[in-house]
């Protein structure tokens, strides 16, 4: 990320909007938005620099610590995604989910060779219904898993699955099922007057 001009990115955001924020004495509210992406807290004190703080020692040092803490974060969100994949579609054999492919991204050199191709290939054959000439991510037993992060639950009122307590708690307070909630009171007791 570091390579590919993560920090020049990050400067031009904090030059065009963060800067116009911390004028107007307003906090940055790392929980909302874009500020919620990886990279913009890390680096947030390097970031508050001037451009002549940043070529000294404390600037090279708090650029160092985002660094690290980049490195930090980038593992758990993957760790986090890793273990969501393995819960949501791999570890409920009760559940019927498509088969999930493990693609190599390692080398971006031979993208198409490892990516690409094999995408193709195995949503080709999922449309088509045909046998696929790659082998699934194999499914593993829930017991290894505890209780609660197998466990599905379904909300009738926004006709979705969850798995695991944890989604479910944070959906059943969501805005999202708030606002679908009060659409279908609302519907039916328009249907009922109407009726």
């Amino acid at each position: 990320m570091l390579e590919q001009g993560l920090v020049e990115e990050l400067l031009d955001f904090h030059k065009r909007y963060n800067e116009q924020r911390i004028n107007k004495d307003e906090e940055v509210d790392y929980t909302k938005g874009i500020f919620q992406s990886i990279g913009l807290k890390e680096f947030h004190k390097y970031l508050m620099l001037s451009p002549t703080e940043r070529m000294f020692d404390d600037g090279k040092h708090l650029f160092q610590e985002g660094v690290e803490e980049l490195k930090t974060v980038t593992r758990r969100y993957a760790k986090k995604q890793k273990r969501w994949i393995t819960n949501r579609f791999l570890s409920n054999l009760s559940r019927n989910v498509p088969p999930v492919y493990g693609l190599d991204t390692t080398d971006v050199s031979i993208w198409d060779q490892c990516v690409t191709i094999p995408a193709i290939s195995i949503v080709e054959s999922f449309m088509a219904g045909s046998t696929c000439a790659y082998t699934p991510l194999p499914l593993q037993d829930t017991q290894s898993f505890p209780t609660s992060e197998t466990s599905t639950y379904t909300c009738e009122v926004c006709e979705r699955v969850f798995v695991g307590v944890h989604q479910w708690e944070a959906h059943m307070k969501s805005h999202r099922h708030k606002r679908v909630l009060e659409r279908k009171k609302r519907s039916q007791k328009e249907a009922k007057c109407n009726s």
